[in-house]
Protein backbone atom coordinates (compact mmCIF):
# COMPACT_ATOMS: atom_id res chain seq x y z
CA UNK A 1 0.00 0.00 0.00
CA UNK A 2 1.34 3.71 -0.84
CA UNK A 3 1.15 6.25 1.82
CA UNK A 4 0.93 9.87 0.17
CA UNK A 5 2.45 12.35 3.27
CA UNK A 6 1.47 16.19 1.72
CA UNK A 7 3.64 18.81 3.36
CA UNK A 8 1.71 21.23 5.32
CA UNK A 9 2.15 24.35 3.52
CA UNK A 10 -0.31 25.48 1.03
CA UNK A 11 0.74 23.92 -2.38
CA UNK A 12 -1.76 25.85 -3.90
CA UNK A 13 -2.81 29.42 -4.45
CA UNK A 14 -6.16 30.37 -2.94
CA UNK A 15 -8.42 31.69 -5.91
CA UNK A 16 -9.98 34.85 -5.79
CA UNK A 17 -13.34 35.71 -5.80
CA UNK A 18 -13.52 36.63 -9.49
CA UNK A 19 -11.23 33.66 -10.11
CA UNK A 20 -14.09 31.15 -8.17
CA UNK A 21 -16.98 32.79 -10.17
CA UNK A 22 -15.06 31.81 -13.43
CA UNK A 23 -14.43 28.45 -12.25
CA UNK A 24 -18.26 27.87 -11.40
CA UNK A 25 -19.40 29.51 -15.03
CA UNK A 26 -16.58 27.51 -16.91
CA UNK A 27 -17.54 24.00 -15.65
CA UNK A 28 -21.05 25.13 -15.49
CA UNK A 29 -20.29 25.25 -19.26
CA UNK A 30 -18.49 21.95 -19.58
CA UNK A 31 -21.13 20.14 -17.57
CA UNK A 32 -24.15 21.32 -20.12
CA UNK A 33 -21.32 20.49 -23.48
CA UNK A 34 -21.22 17.15 -22.25
CA UNK A 35 -24.70 16.63 -21.57
CA UNK A 36 -25.56 18.29 -25.48
CA UNK A 37 -22.15 15.58 -26.68
CA UNK A 38 -24.54 13.02 -25.21
CA UNK A 39 -27.90 13.83 -26.65
CA UNK A 40 -26.14 14.91 -29.73
CA UNK A 41 -24.65 10.96 -29.99
CA UNK A 42 -27.89 9.69 -30.02
CA UNK A 43 -29.32 11.02 -32.84
CA UNK A 44 -26.04 10.66 -34.83
CA UNK A 45 -26.34 8.75 -38.71
CA UNK A 46 -29.12 9.36 -40.46
CA UNK A 47 -32.93 8.41 -41.17
CA UNK A 48 -34.33 8.36 -45.17
CA UNK A 49 -36.67 6.51 -46.45
CA UNK A 50 -35.61 3.31 -48.69
CA UNK A 51 -38.00 1.35 -51.37
CA UNK A 52 -38.43 -2.03 -51.10
CA UNK A 53 -40.85 -4.63 -52.62
CA UNK A 54 -42.69 -1.11 -54.11
CA UNK A 55 -43.42 0.31 -50.60
CA UNK A 56 -41.35 2.89 -48.77
CA UNK A 57 -39.78 2.34 -45.47
CA UNK A 58 -38.56 4.41 -43.07
CA UNK A 59 -34.82 3.13 -42.08
CA UNK A 60 -32.18 4.43 -39.47
CA UNK A 61 -28.56 4.53 -40.60
CA UNK A 62 -25.67 4.79 -37.93
CA UNK A 63 -22.35 4.48 -39.45
CA UNK A 64 -19.53 3.24 -37.26
CA UNK A 65 -15.61 1.97 -37.62
CA UNK A 66 -16.65 -1.41 -38.64
CA UNK A 67 -19.04 -0.59 -41.00
CA UNK A 68 -22.71 0.99 -41.08
CA UNK A 69 -26.17 -0.48 -39.12
CA UNK A 70 -29.41 -0.09 -40.87
CA UNK A 71 -33.22 -0.41 -39.17
CA UNK A 72 -36.35 -0.25 -40.75
CA UNK A 73 -38.76 1.62 -38.46
CA UNK A 74 -41.47 0.32 -40.59
CA UNK A 75 -43.13 1.74 -43.59
CA UNK A 76 -44.62 4.82 -44.28
CA UNK A 77 -47.64 6.22 -42.56
CA UNK A 78 -47.97 9.52 -40.65
CA UNK A 79 -46.60 7.74 -37.37
CA UNK A 80 -43.03 7.06 -39.42
CA UNK A 81 -43.19 11.13 -41.24
CA UNK A 82 -43.94 12.43 -37.85
CA UNK A 83 -40.67 10.04 -36.30
CA UNK A 84 -38.42 11.57 -39.30
CA UNK A 85 -39.41 14.57 -38.74
CA UNK A 86 -38.62 14.95 -35.15
CA UNK A 87 -35.50 12.68 -35.52
CA UNK A 88 -34.30 15.36 -38.07
CA UNK A 89 -35.71 18.67 -36.01
CA UNK A 90 -33.75 17.52 -32.91
CA UNK A 91 -30.72 16.71 -34.38
CA UNK A 92 -30.43 19.68 -35.89
CA UNK A 93 -31.43 21.31 -32.56
CA UNK A 94 -28.85 19.01 -30.61
CA UNK A 95 -26.32 19.58 -33.03
CA UNK A 96 -26.71 23.72 -32.94
CA UNK A 97 -26.57 23.56 -29.10
CA UNK A 98 -23.08 21.66 -29.29
CA UNK A 99 -22.01 23.91 -31.66
CA UNK A 100 -22.40 27.11 -29.19
CA UNK A 101 -21.41 25.49 -26.29
CA UNK A 102 -18.01 24.86 -27.86
CA UNK A 103 -17.80 28.35 -28.99
CA UNK A 104 -18.84 29.39 -25.53
CA UNK A 105 -16.10 26.81 -23.99
CA UNK A 106 -13.40 28.43 -25.54
CA UNK A 107 -14.29 31.95 -24.36
CA UNK A 108 -14.49 30.46 -21.10
CA UNK A 109 -10.60 28.57 -21.58
CA UNK A 110 -9.31 32.08 -23.24
CA UNK A 111 -10.60 34.03 -19.39
CA UNK A 112 -9.38 31.27 -17.41
CA UNK A 113 -6.43 31.60 -18.94
CA UNK A 114 -6.21 35.27 -18.20
CA UNK A 115 -7.38 34.90 -15.20
CA UNK A 116 -4.87 32.06 -14.18
CA UNK A 117 -7.82 29.81 -13.47
CA UNK A 118 -7.81 25.60 -14.01
CA UNK A 119 -3.35 25.75 -14.03
CA UNK A 120 -3.10 22.60 -15.68
CA UNK A 121 -0.53 21.54 -18.61
CA UNK A 122 -2.18 21.57 -21.90
CA UNK A 123 -0.94 18.24 -22.47
CA UNK A 124 -2.98 16.50 -19.45
CA UNK A 125 -5.88 18.57 -20.41
CA UNK A 126 -5.52 16.45 -24.03
CA UNK A 127 -4.88 13.27 -22.52
CA UNK A 128 -7.77 13.49 -20.25
CA UNK A 129 -10.25 14.29 -23.34
CA UNK A 130 -9.32 12.05 -25.53
CA UNK A 131 -9.76 9.41 -22.75
CA UNK A 132 -13.48 11.14 -22.32
CA UNK A 133 -13.72 11.68 -26.36
CA UNK A 134 -13.12 7.73 -25.98
CA UNK A 135 -16.11 6.94 -23.33
CA UNK A 136 -13.18 5.29 -21.16
CA UNK A 137 -13.25 8.14 -18.52
CA UNK A 138 -15.07 5.63 -15.56
CA UNK A 139 -12.09 3.32 -16.31
CA UNK A 140 -9.25 5.63 -15.84
CA UNK A 141 -7.76 7.71 -13.31
CA UNK A 142 -4.72 9.79 -13.66
CA UNK A 143 -2.30 10.77 -11.56
CA UNK A 144 -0.36 13.89 -12.52
CA UNK A 145 3.03 14.45 -11.10
CA UNK A 146 3.31 18.24 -11.95
CA UNK A 147 7.08 18.57 -11.27
CA UNK A 148 8.20 15.31 -13.38
CA UNK A 149 5.60 16.52 -16.05
CA UNK A 150 7.16 19.86 -16.27
CA UNK A 151 10.83 18.47 -15.92
CA UNK A 152 9.80 15.59 -19.04
CA UNK A 153 8.07 18.66 -21.05
CA UNK A 154 10.84 21.16 -20.86
CA UNK A 155 13.35 18.64 -21.29
CA UNK A 156 12.90 18.51 -24.54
Amino acid sequence: MNILIFPTTAMFSPLTNRQSKQFIDAEQCWIAQLDAERRANSYRGSMYWRESKGRDYLTREISETTGSTYKSLGVRSPATEKILTEFRKNKEDTGQRVKSLKSAMEDHRRINVALRVGRVPNIVIDIVESIRKEGLQNNFLVICHFPALRRHLFSA
